[in-house]
């Protein structure tokens, strides 16, 4: 498996074991039963206290794990959390150093926690996680890609106003999809 060979190849010559990356990975092999015998809560100790110490790859994963309920109980909120986490220190490295690519990556990150978000029935957070999700996009060169996210959050909005029934409101943000 692709997974067990990255991992054999990156463990042994992985930074000294208080790092958050060799705590991540080592989290992964636990998670994964990768040479060790697998082990879910010693991988989330591990994968947690990578993610505590701000290594985005943990926090992307934790947050995956407690969408999925990999290796811990399906937990959305705690998804959520770990996801925004994410979402925060991206839109840090966004406002140092500007890049499209990194905010259409940040705006498709928003998108999934509101359709997470969406999916549990809490639309009023999850139409907070849309517009949050817009703002990345203002001030972009336009691109199709940019044109059809953008699209695709008036279209998420405009169906939380309309199973809120308030559907005038609605309408108005399916017209800006169309858009």
């Amino acid at each position: 498996d692709a997974l067990a060979r990255a991992l054999s190849h990156l463990l042994p010559t992985a930074p000294r074991p208080e790092t958050p990356e060799r705590l991540f990975y080592l989290g992964l092999a636990y998670l994964s039963g990768i040479d060790v015998e697998t082990d879910y809560a010693r991988a989330l100790s591990l994968i947690t206290a990578a993610a505590e110490r701000g290594y985005g790859e943990a926090i992307e994963k934790l947050a995956e794990m407690y969408e999925h309920g990999v290796g811990v109980g399906r937990d959305v909120r705690t998804a959520v959390r770990w996801q925004r986490a994410r979402h925060a220190q991206r839109e840090a490295a966004l406002s140092e150093k500007p890049s499209v690519k990194d905010a259409l990556a940040l705006v498709k990150a928003r998108l999934a926690t509101g359709d997470l978000l969406a999916e549990e029935s809490d639309f009023g957070e999850a139409r907070r996680e849309y517009f949050t999700a817009l703002s990345p996009l203002d001030g972009l060169p336009p691109s199709d890609e940019a044109n059809a996210l953008a699209a695709t959050l008036y279209d998420r909005i405009g169906s939380i106003f309309r199973k809120e029934g308030s559907i005038s409101i609605a309408v108005s943000y399916y017209e800006r999809a169309l858009q």
